[in-house]
């Protein structure tokens, strides 16, 4: 393989790098998380970080830092390759990418998009026609640094102005139509933004593929707010506002805050609370669902308090819900929406952040207010809008907790609303859309599959230790690799370098080791073990575990080995009862000869039996 691809591999931490996407958890000598691939509640997702590798054993999926930011983020091979090369502080050869014209292309248009950010962010802080957009922005208190952490702009009521400056920059009109920088009427090239101040809107890369421009002008006619147009680069759908500025402090906190608009991102920065997003302004989708996801799995929603946002915020619910997310409801203490709760009193924001409620006190007090409970249509219309949140709750002591709290605040018998829970059946959650990738089928391995996996698995955790190759060689000492099936060539080759007994890493062992075992290394290195693993009587599961303590490993191994070498010798008895049927066919000695094979077998069972 090519040493520029190896020198960048080598340079860029898998776990690090992952980490930035998911979050991961220490387990043994490797990571777990949630898979991005699909949607998943348990983790099955795996990262080493000493063989730079990564798999998850729900969807299958596998690979290393370069194949995770190509699935991850939808780059081609070039495209993922340099932006690790940024991160490992390599600089490609300028041939490696020459001859692909649409990377080239793709390149051109983020620096179009990245120099037009440097631009308006320019003309904001330092020109005399950002003068005033620097006043409203001081009216909206916010703050030089806040400008420069976001990058934040003005566009100049002007018909050229950014075009003009791309142009003397070596791009073209149809660059600057393709990006969503210009537009095209009358057979004239005319800047798409004017008078506004921008806000760059940035994918997970922290590239600019974007923009939302608020109007700063009197008498607009146009949106208050204006988004570049859904192109190659920008599909607002699938953006959330300021994610890259928030993802340290959602991975921190374990938890994102979902708020309305852009401003209101900015304003919870400064106030302290910097694990907030906001989905430009569009309703909020499945794929900022997914895309959220990737962080945490906590959730608070914090919209407008008037008909909008709480129709916003049950939308929003669902969508979470659907997503398996855990979420929380933030009714601003005074009613206003995160902005304005601010400038008035910073503290009453984080005093409604900590008295979050959950989603069903959220629907209950909403119900409560929406209805006229002194009527009776009005508790029915109210109790109708809980019970079937009541109904899909499937865990009896907690449906009985949010009978009695209903019953309490719409004054209903308790009585009554189990009648009328049991009219509503528990229909399924319709599926997420965003899960992009099928779940493979796994297909039920065999006890023989099993045992194997497990065998080699110990043999590869135990082998780098120097001090343990002893203990590990008496064990291997006493197996054949004829009872393997699946696992006969990595068995062989591990036994072969343990048998070599020399000071060899971790990493060193896999890496001498045939393309085909090198596979099954990382696999059977990656693979979960989670839950207690027995190797005499119950089945033993893909779950099953290596335990921490070394003895306990190595009895376990032993134990796993009787077990295959009983299954091996009871395929071969089996062998020997069917030949021995067609004794006819058999010369006397041949015949003579498979029994006592039979019967030198049948003796080694028995021990083996006695021993499990």
């Amino acid at each position: 393989m090519d040493s520029q691809v190896e020198e960048i591999k080598s340079k860029v931490d898998v776990v690090n790098l992952i980490s930035q996407y998911v979050k991961l958890n220490r387990a043994g000598r490797n990571y777990k998380g949630l898979c991005p691939f699909h949607s998943e509640r348990s983790p099955s997702f795996m990262v080493s970080q000493e063989r730079g590798t990564w798999r998850c054993f729900g969807c299958g999926e596998h690979g290393d830092v370069i194949t995770f930011l190509e699935k991850h983020e939808n780059l081609t091979f070039p495209e993922a390759l340099e932006q690790l090369a940024k991160i490992a502080g390599v600089t490609l050869n300028k041939n490696r990418t020459a001859n692909d014209k649409n990377h080239q292309k793709k390149q051109r248009h983020y620096d179009l998009l990245s120099l037009s950010a440097e631009f308006y962010h320019y003309i904001l802080e330092k020109h005399q026609l950002g003068e005033e957009a620097r006043k409203y922005a001081k009216a909206r208190d916010i703050n030089q640094q806040t400008i420069k952490d976001f990058s934040l702009g003005y566009a100049p009521n002007s018909w050229h102005s950014l075009s003009q400056f791309l142009r003397k920059k070596g791009f073209t009109d149809q660059e600057l139509i393709e990006t969503g920088m210009a537009s095209q009427g009358r057979g004239r090239i005319y800047d798409r933004f004017r008078g506004r101040l921008m806000f760059p809107i940035t994918d997970s890369m922290s590239r600019v593929v974007g923009f939302s421009g608020r109007s700063l002008l009197d008498n607009d006619k146009s949106p208050k707010y204006l988004n570049s147009p859904e192109n190659e680069y920008f599909h607002k759908g699938k953006l959330l506002y300021g994610i890259n500025q928030a993802k340290e402090a959602v991975r921190k906190s374990d938890r994102l805050i979902l708020v309305e608009g852009n401003v209101d991102v900015l304003s919870s920065h400064q106030a302290g609370v910097k694990e907030v997003v906001a989905p430009l302004g569009t309703a909020l989708t499945s794929e900022q669902i997914s895309y959220a996801k990737r962080f945490t799995s906590n959730v608070y929603i914090a919209f407008d308090q008037d008909n909008a946002g709480a129709k916003a915020i049950r939308r929003g619910i669902e969508l979470l819900k659907q997503a398996e997310l855990n979420i929380k409801i933030i009714e601003i203490i005074d009613g206003s929406d995160p902005d304005d709760c601010i400038k008035r009193n910073p503290q009453n924001w984080l005093k409604s952040i900590e008295q979050a409620k959950e989603v069903f006190d959220y629907y209950l007090r909403w119900a409560s207010n929406k209805f006229d409970l002194n009527t009776e249509s009005g508790k029915i219309q109210a109790s109708q809008e809980v019970i079937p949140l009541i109904a899909a709750t499937q865990n009896s002591v907690a449906q009985a907790f949010l009978i009695k709290k209903t019953a309490d605040a719409l004054a209903l018998d308790e009585q009554a609303i189990k009648e009328e829970i049991k009219k509503n059946p528990k229909t399924p959650a319709p599926e997420i859309q965003s899960v992009q990738v099928e779940i493979k089928e796994n297909n039920k391995k065999t006890r023989q599959e099993l045992l194997e996996e497990y065998i080699v698995s110990v043999f590869i955790s135990i082998l780098s230790q120097e001090a343990l190759r002893k203990e590990l060689k008496a064990v291997i000492d006493q197996v054949d690799a004829v009872i393997f099936n699946t696992y006969a060539s990595i068995f062989t080759s591990l036994a072969q370098i343990l048998v070599k007994d020399i000071n060899i890493g971790f990493n060193q062992i896999a890496k001498s080791l045939e393309k085909d075992d090198q596979e099954v290394f990382d696999s059977l290195n990656l693979k979960p073990f989670d839950s207690e693993i027995s190797t005499s009587q119950s089945e033993l599961t893909d779950a099953g575990r290596i335990s921490h303590s070394i003895d306990d490993q190595l009895l376990d191994m032993r134990q796993a080995i009787r077990e295959l070498n009983r299954l091996y010798i009871k395929e071969q008895l089996s062998k020997i009862s069917r030949s021995l049927k067609q004794a006819e066919q058999l010369d006397v000695n041949q015949a003579k000869a498979l029994r006592e094979q039979f019967n030198q077998l049948s003796q080694k069972l028995v021990s083996l039996q006695s021993e499990i």
